[in-house]
């Protein structure tokens, strides 16, 4: 996945459409190495497609049950690099109650990792 959007030079190519599905579920894949490539994959989707506001909620619930408390460190950075790209491409509300719902959740690695998203935010 990670050639083909690289391959895809048109941020409005009908293409993007096709993978939106796809690119939902990368986030909460079980397998660490396959979640890291599907981050990889996430944030090139993210980046360059005009489809990607759509799936901005999806995708930070993904992140947030599955890549903060994620054990390789590359997910993690990788994860915090699509909450900031959500933010950039102007869906910083969606971010925002992604996030605060992600501050109501019981695992305490949860919460401040959302928290220290905020803080990554404002900065």
């Amino acid at each position: 996945m990670i050639k083909l959007f690289n391959r895809i030079d048109d941020e409005k190519s009908p293409e993007w459409s096709k993978y939106v599905s796809l690119v939902r579920k990368f986030p909460v894949d079980s397998h660490a190495a396959a979640q890291e490539k599907g981050l990889e994959a996430t944030l090139i989707f993210m980046t360059n497609a005009h489809v990607a506001g759509k799936i901005v909620g999806e995708v930070l619930k993904g992140i947030i049950t599955k890549c903060i408390t994620a054990t390789k460190v590359r997910s993690k950075e990788l994860a915090a690099e699509i909450v900031l790209m959500c933010v950039e491409i102007e869906k910083l509300e969606v971010v925002q109650e992604e996030l605060m719902s992600g501050t109501e959740q019981k695992n305490p690695k949860v919460v401040a990792g959302c928290v220290s998203y905020f803080n990554q935010i404002i900065k």
